[in-house]
């Protein structure tokens, strides 16, 4: 049997890397978003990083709503914001008839696991664009997780993202240790680390 997960060199050498809303939140508690972010450069100057347009912001009815800017605090969701000022891409768009065709599909090919929930719309659409561009996934959500993998994209689980940032980002021994610190607590609370 095939593991879902990839590991730590899986996602070093992808070429980029879609990340989902979990393991953002895994970033926000460590307090390494910025340091994250700074890594996708490092070692692969291709390296892209992408987040499903539907799980970062979008806009209804006037007002912005996503799951990252529902589940990050003010301060992190800045951070993203100016990232995607700086680099573009990040919110890259999955756009077209054919693109919501494949998306559907994806949210339809999730109830096959036999679990009582199905994928939203903004996880299938991070699939989507991992599958798209060959990129990692980099989540937390078993049922993403699965449904990627099934469909052959390489999957790593947020706990392998936060061990290559803290391995990469030259984080000082305070940062390091104060966001180690802060996800041991919050897993000890049941909360990011744990197995969606």
């Amino acid at each position: 049997m095939t593991p879902i997960y990839g590991g730590i060199a899986d996602l070093r050498n992808a070429r980029g890397w879609v990340i989902d809303t979990n393991t953002a939140v895994c970033l926000q508690v460590a307090g390494w978003t910025a340091a994250f972010i700074a890594l996708q450069g490092v070692g692969c100057s291709n390296r892209l990083l992408h987040i499903a347009p539907t799980a970062f912001l979008y806009e209804d009815g006037g007002r912005v709503v996503g799951e990252f800017a529902a589940e990050l605090d003010s301060d992190n969701l800045a951070i993203w914001i100016a990232a995607a000022v700086d680099y573009p891409g990040i919110a890259l768009l999955a756009s077209g008839a054919d693109a919501a065709v494949e998306i559907g599909d994806i949210v339809r090919q999730s109830r096959r696991f036999g679990r009582r929930r199905r994928l939203d719309w903004a996880d299938a659409e991070g699939i989507y664009l991992a599958e798209q561009h060959g990129f990692a996934l980099l989540t937390g959500d078993n049922l993403q997780a699965q449904v990627a993998r099934d469909r052959n994209v390489t999957v790593i689980h947020k706990a392998t993202v936060l061990e290559m940032t803290a391995e990469d980002a030259d984080l000082s021994l305070t940062r390091l240790c104060g966001g180690l610190t802060r996800l041991i607590d919050d897993s000890r609370a049941g909360r990011p680390l744990r197995p969606d």
